[in-house]
């Protein structure tokens, strides 16, 4: 015989697994594009920072060249 009492919390119990799973899909989403969105900003910084600092590299080399210079070593 068909158990209607059952099947009705069989479903209900099954709705809210797949409420719960929408809403960790949900959050999943969310923080992947988060990231995703963040990937452009942290490239710019990693190349900006990079060139940065070989510029001044090459700055303190060049003043440490024009100080040797100056006193005679070269």
């Amino acid at each position: 015989m068909y158990n209607r009492n059952y099947y009705a919390q069989v479903d209900d119990a099954m709705m809210k697994l797949w409420k719960d799973f929408g809403r960790r899909l949900l959050r999943v989403l969310d923080g992947t594009m988060r990231y995703v969105l963040t990937l452009p900003i942290r490239l710019y910084e990693y190349i900006y920072d990079t060139i940065s600092g070989e510029l001044e590299s090459q700055r303190g080399s060049r003043i440490r060249f024009q100080n040797l210079k100056r006193d005679g070593h070269i």
